[in-house]
């Protein structure tokens, strides 16, 4: 059975202009963890003389009574803070949870599993300004506990990324959200708080690849999933993942792979 007296708060803040920002503070009694839902944010903490910057699928932590300073870098935001009671960890360890609260602020991944509930939570929070009823502290506990348990697999290694390798990292998930769209690097340089030449720099610095690049690479993987789990055309397929053409598709398809879409397809019945 789920303590919902361990979640304290839930709340989702709300932005459209780039003037977000919490001087320096701390929470006393409790951890932060901050999930951007969208946009990114620059945080002061620990007394360190670099930034940490967190973006969507992240979570930055904050310990209780630590110092810190947040501010968002985008011209739009929206976040999920969750706050948890400086007995939370017993509690975990209590229930033999994997992971600890940590003692020093930073930015972790979120696994696939986590960003999904958190997805889940934001809609169901809606426009509120807070969760003051409890009603979805299961699920923040179970977002909480699978961040930690996640991060608890690879100890030692530190939990803040450079901010080239964050960025390189959103853009290439936030690509993944629609591969098919239309490559807008203006808005995507926009959402991420920097200027287009950063956008690019950092990106083929840190992949090895153009944006232009990475996103046809996700094009052609999702055109494979396509191909291989449903009855969709290769016409259709080529059109859904952003292609003029199928001739266009097929010639991209077959430099990546070697084959061709209807060789994916022949070789799926033959299993069949």
């Amino acid at each position: 059975m789920v303590d919902l007296r361990k979640v304290e708060q839930i709340h989702t803040v709300l932005g459209c202009n780039p003037d977000y920002r919490m001087d320096l503070h701390d929470h006393a009694d409790h951890t932060m963890l901050l999930f951007p839902m969208w946009g990114t944010f620059k945080v002061a903490s620990d007394g360190r003389k670099a930034h940490l910057w967190t973006m969507e699928r992240q979570v930055l932590i904050v310990p209780a009574g630590v110092t810190h300073a947040t501010m968002a870098t985008t011209s739009q935001q929206r976040h999920v803070a969750i706050y948890l009671q400086a007995d939370f960890g017993t509690y975990l360890a209590r229930k033999d949870a994997a992971g600890a609260l940590p003692t020093h602020s930073g930015v972790r991944q979120l696994s696939q599993d986590a960003s999904h509930l958190l997805a889940v939570l934001g809609r169901n929070l809606g426009t509120r300004a807070s969760d003051g009823t409890g009603r979805f502290a299961g699920l923040a506990e179970i977002i909480v506990r699978e961040c930690l348990a996640n991060s608890a697999t690879t100890e030692g290694a530190p939990m803040a990324m450079g901010h080239g390798r964050q960025l390189a990292e959103a853009v290439i998930g936030q690509l993944s959200q629609d591969p098919g769209a239309e490559l807008d690097l203006d808005s995507l340089a926009r959402r991420n708080g920097v200027s287009r030449r950063h956008l690019t720099r950092l990106v083929r610095e840190h992949t090895g690849h153009s944006v232009a690049e990475l996103q046809l690479g996700l094009r052609l993987e999702e055109a494979r999933r396509l191909l291989l789990g449903t009855p969709l055309s290769v016409q259709m397929i080529a059109l859904e993942v952003g292609f003029e053409s199928a001739s266009s598709f097929t010639r991209a398809f077959r430099r990546r792979f070697d084959c061709t879409p209807r060789d994916i397809r022949m070789a799926r019945r033959a299993q069949n």
